[in-house]
């Protein structure tokens, strides 16, 4: 008896945490799809994958075909929460050795992120990731970077400003269509979609398959051509959020923190900056501060001001001169 209460407790819990979560994981495709188009926190992502891969020729700062070949996935991602959304793209490249042999890890590169946040005041953070080359020494890198604006509500989602949100928006509710066709072929799905192995398989007429399968939480849908190879899926996942990262929150702190100054003077290598009527000294410690050798008196200087421990303000980056 006190075996059985254990294990009542044990699947009393379970319950408990499935139901505070997001509710246990749909076992078919036709409820999963259904659960997904309710749920608020979610996403999607399209796989595509390709037999060539590209690596970054750090003396000319351009990609170029692997020398041993290999195969790149490129994923994007849509993720819709209540306050925040988010597209964000991942090349993925497996190298060949000259052997032949794949490498045992993958190169794992994010591309470019968008973030969306709705913030407290009804205002839009507005966050973007990009990829950027630069020149160190005789040699090219490539350095990912975050910056970030900000935005009224109404601009960002009236789709009349090029944000991209209503476009996003829109493709993540035009995928209530594809709970729509589950939905109408429910009580035959199994019928079209027979069951082998774990995976539901549809076979085409010209001998392409398409496989649905639910994993880890997740209903993943492959794309398998006539050769039997796999050449896109579909990823769909309940309960996914957003976590903004470290740099876009600095990025963001840098935009609020940035204004604009009229240059003065300069005197003994240090220039002089007013913004709101209080001056400020720029020396060479100062980022950016080789900006300023062709600024005149009267010139509009767009910089960040920060505030120190004693609440006393200053000039902590130089961004142009206007």
């Amino acid at each position: 008896m006190k075996k059985l209460k254990l294990t009542l407790a044990v699947l009393l819990t379970f319950a408990i945490t499935c139901a505070l979560l997001i509710g246990c994981t749909p076992g078919k495709p036709v409820d999963y799809m259904t659960k997904w188009t309710e749920t608020k926190n979610k996403s999607y992502t399209e796989v595509y994958y390709s037999d060539e891969a590209q690596v970054f020729d750090e003396t000319t700062g351009e990609p170029k075909p692997a020398e041993f070949g290999g195969t790149t996935k490129v994923e994007t991602t849509l993720i819709k929460n209540e306050s925040k959304m988010m597209l964000k793209m991942v090349s993925i490249t497996n190298l060949k050795d000259k052997n032949g042999k794949d490498s045992i890890t993958d190169d794992i590169k994010p591309a470019y992120a968008l973030i969306f946040e709705l913030n407290k005041e009804g205002k839009y953070n507005l966050y973007e990731y990009k990829l950027e080359v630069v020149k160190e020494g005789d040699k090219f890198v490539e350095k990912g970077k975050w910056t970030a604006t900000q935005e009224t509500k109404e601009n960002v989602e009236s789709g009349n400003y090029d944000f991209g949100y209503y476009t996003y928006s829109a493709l993540i509710d035009q995928l209530k269509d594809c709970d729509e066709e589950f939905a109408e072929m429910k009580e035959d799905f199994e019928t079209k979609y027979p069951k082998e192995k774990g995976k539901y398989i549809h076979t085409f007429e010209d001998s392409s398959k398409q496989t649905i399968q639910i994993k880890s939480g997740e209903m993943i849908i492959d794309n398998i051509d006539k050769d039997e190879k796999l050449s896109s899926s579909e990823r769909f996942v309940i309960g996914d959020k957003i976590t903004i990262a470290s740099g876009a929150k600095d990025a963001l702190t840098a935009y609020l923190e940035t204004t604009d100054g009229t240059f003065v003077k300069v005197e003994s290598d240090v220039y002089y900056i007013s913004v709101n009527g209080a001056e400020y000294k720029v020396n060479n410690k100062v980022a950016g501060y080789d900006i300023l050798k062709d600024a005149k008196a009267g010139d509009v200087i767009s910089v960040r001001l920060t505030k120190n421990f004693f609440g006393k303000y200053s000039i902590k980056e130089v961004y142009a001169i206007k």
